[in-house]
């Protein structure tokens, strides 16, 4: 999620952090629902391999507004505790885009 928020921030995609939270979660939502990427917690020490959580994509979206939101005051609880991965299909799509 770090690496999220500071793309956010670079980019100015939004004017005000709610808009920032919104726009970060909805588009979590839409490629977890695509089948995109995962979200889940890092293996170890290694920021390769996510290991998703055991939860619905609804659970997840929750879990992720709880901490994303809910504690964004302490990002210590998200920026890396919450990681993002690429799914096969997602990768695929990625390498696709012009800047891929």
């Amino acid at each position: 999620m770090a690496h999220v928020t500071s793309v956010m921030r670079r980019e100015q995609l939004a004017d005000t952090v709610a808009a920032q939270q919104e726009l970060v979660l909805r588009t979590i939502r839409s490629l977890l629902d695509d089948g995109l990427m995962k979200i889940g917690d890092i293996l170890g020490a290694s920021d390769e391999r996510v290991v998703p959580w055991d939860l619905s994509i609804d659970a997840a979206m929750e879990r992720l507004r709880d901490l994303f939101v809910g504690h964004y005051d302490e990002p210590t609880l998200w920026d890396l505790a919450v990681w993002l991965q690429l799914t096969p299909d997602g990768e695929k799509l990625a390498e696709s885009l012009p800047d891929g």
